[in-house]
């Protein structure tokens, strides 16, 4: 220390605690559930302070750390990946027309599953009847980003579900 200033880079933990808020919200947008932002935010903590002696002190801490809270929030997506599981119809429980229509329910509703978290849960809030105002305020991003998220989500849908 020269002159009351600490010479040398910032203690470690010191950074952690000053992009946690950032790095919260980066974790809350990636897996929309603030549980789940919780549990991705305390494991990127423990993998950043695991990697301590790797990190390039001559790098900016910042995208470091936010890198490793996207590749954790990535893992618990894989790891969480909604799947639907439906009983095993036969002919017998609803008529042929009744099969039909549960296939493509299932089919439809694996197609769902498939979308991207973010335009997911954005999807299902205006499927709700929430406005893109309140879908923005619910998942904390831009109205316009709301809106795109809706819209990549219901043409995904339009290209793999038949008319």
């Amino acid at each position: 220390m020269q002159n009351g200033v600490m010479s040398g880079p910032r203690p470690f933990r010191d950074e952690l605690i000053d992009h946690w808020a950032t790095a919260s919200g980066l974790a809350y947008r990636l897996v929309l559930n603030r549980d789940a932002a919780d549990d991705v935010l305390q494991e990127a903590a423990c993998r950043a302070l695991r990697y301590e002696s790797r990190f390039d002190e001559r790098r900016a801490f910042r995208p470091w750390f936010l890198a490793i809270v996207r590749n954790v929030a990535r893992d618990e997506a894989r790891r969480r990946k909604h799947t639907c599981e439906l009983p095993e119809l036969t002919i017998d429980d609803a008529g042929l027309e009744g099969v039909v229509a549960r296939d493509e329910t299932a089919s439809a509703l694996r197609e769902v599953a498939r979308l991207r978290p973010a335009h997911r849960r954005a999807l299902e809030l205006k499927c709700r009847g929430l406005q893109y105002r309140e879908i923005a305020r619910e998942l904390d991003i831009p109205i316009g980003t709301a809106q795109t998220f809706v819209h990549r989500a219901r043409l995904r849908l339009r290209e793999r579900l038949p008319d």
